[in-house]
């Protein structure tokens, strides 16, 4: 960056003309980043570039001049996005309560208004379906725009994280990128494979976004790919493998997780990003989504998920009566439990019978997905979930209760989630708490099987 205009040339004593502070891309970039990112006034620039012993600039109009310049040649782009304006009010007493309720490092709660009917007005003539999937989007754009704000601060300099997929967390990092730290040596992991092709389309309510694991870890590498030392690994794989010694095999030779909880070199993340996912029919979850229109989609299914496509309809159909659809973590399965209010006591032989057989399904999907093990999960040291809504709600209980009963090795250890669903959380455990003991020890006894890797599964 320009120093000093003029400066002698050593040995020679002549005067030197060094570049213009036109041609000084760091000079430049440095200007604008006070401007657009700092928010500072000319005088402020002029003030802070002085005090950093930058003597090339005149004065404020000089600045002006720079900055339209940096303009010009395209240092400055503007990217215009009314979802990043989507926000609602954080509730910082009902978070500490869901906080200290399940143990969490940190919540945040954030009330969402009006969802439904605000999207009802963007979307009129919508049928029932697409207005509840419309406001589930909405919930969750504003869940990952607080979840990108919060998680921003979080990043220090020679920092290690790791993403997963899915629209909650590719909201996030893309709110994070929107208005990124300065950080050195930061490097981005992406934890699992691809579940769509690189194929993507836009056709109304039917458009493929990039959004598996890849595509999450490359738009946060980019908040940080002019910061020094910025790394990004991707796995560049399909998340389902042929067996699981292929999964093994290609985690060996291709990802940072490696078979039984390990990290290449033992380079563990220090932070993740998790959304959550439930794969029932009606939640538009991508392994259970029928998509109609162009005829890519049947190549896409044929190619992600043909191997797998009969195991999922099977594991679907073992939970359709109780409604108890499984859910994943960074596409990792897992069953879920019923809320203690729609537990009847008599029904425990029958959940028995479902989740005896789930689990194993589960497994076998498990054991050849090309994503992180639980223990992956478990050993990071902090791991942020960004979900909410009536879809997760089991999904959620389900993690929050688990971690209950493994207070030092939970999966999450951070929640962004909205009011209602924080309540709902809360108002379950109080339930939970009143149950009959017997009934209390049968959620222990379920849930301790649920998050188990292969290696130690039954």
């Amino acid at each position: 960056m320009t120093k000093d205009i003029n400066a002698t040339n050593p040995g020679s004593g002549l005067q030197v003309k060094r570049s213009k502070p036109e041609d000084d891309p760091k000079l430049l970039a440095e200007i604008c980043r006070l401007r657009f990112r700092e928010d500072l006034t000319y005088k402020d620039i002029l003030t802070s570039l002085i005090s950093s012993g930058i003597t090339g600039v005149r004065d404020e109009p000089h600045v002006a001049r720079l900055i339209r310049e940096a303009r010009k040649r395209g240092v400055v782009y503007f990217d215009i996005d009314e979802t990043f304006a989507l926000e609602g009010t954080e509730l910082d007493l009902k978070a500490r309560s869901l906080q200290e309720r399940f143990g969490l490092d940190r919540a945040v709660v954030v009330n969402v208004p009006g969802r439904e009917e605000m999207i009802e007005h963007l979307q009129p003539g919508t049928n029932d379906d697409q207005r509840i999937m419309r406001a589930d989007d909405h919930l969750h754009t504003v869940l990952a725009n607080h979840a990108g704000k919060f998680l921003k601060d979080r990043f220090v300099a020679q920092d290690h994280w790791a993403v997963a997929g899915g629209r909650a967390v590719n909201q996030t990092v893309r709110r994070i990128r929107r208005d990124p730290p300065k950080r050195r040596s930061v490097m981005v992991t992406s934890m699992g494979g691809r579940l769509w092709s690189h194929k993507w389309w836009r056709s109304g309510s039917n458009s493929m976004c990039p959004l598996d694991p890849d595509d999450s870890a490359f738009i946060l590498f980019l908040a940080f790919e002019n910061e020094p030392g910025a790394m990004f690994d991707q796995v560049g794989h399909r998340v389902f493998a042929t067996s699981r010694e292929h999964a093994a095999a290609v985690m060996e030779e291709h990802c940072m997780f490696q078979q039984g909880g390990k990290w290449y070199e033992d380079r563990q993340p220090k932070r993740a990003i998790v959304g959550i996912g439930i794969v029932d029919p009606n939640s538009g979850h991508r392994a259970v989504r029928h998509y109609e229109g162009l005829g890519l989609v049947k190549d896409l299914m044929d190619r992600h998920l043909a191997r797998v496509k009969s195991e999922l309809e099977e594991a679907i159909t073992t939970v359709r009566e109780s409604k108890l659809y499984f859910a994943d973590i960074a596409n990792r399965y897992f069953p879920t439990l019923p809320l203690p209010h729609e537990l009847n006591a008599g029904d425990l032989d029958a959940y028995n019978a479902i989740y005896q057989k789930l689990i194993k399904q589960l497994n076998d999907l498990n054991e050849r997905m090309v994503v992180v093990e639980w223990e992956h999960i478990r050993g990071i040291p902090s791991v942020a979930a960004v979900a909410g809504g009536s879809f997760k709600l089991r999904a959620l209980w389900t993690i929050l209760f688990a971690g209950l009963q493994s207070n030092s090795r939970p999966l999450i250890n951070t929640l962004v989630t909205d009011a209602k669903t924080a309540g709902s959380l809360m108002s379950a455990l109080d339930t939970y708490r009143t149950l009959d003991p017997a009934v209390r020890e049968w959620y222990e006894t379920q849930v301790a099987a649920f998050f188990l890797d292969p290696k130690a599964a039954p």
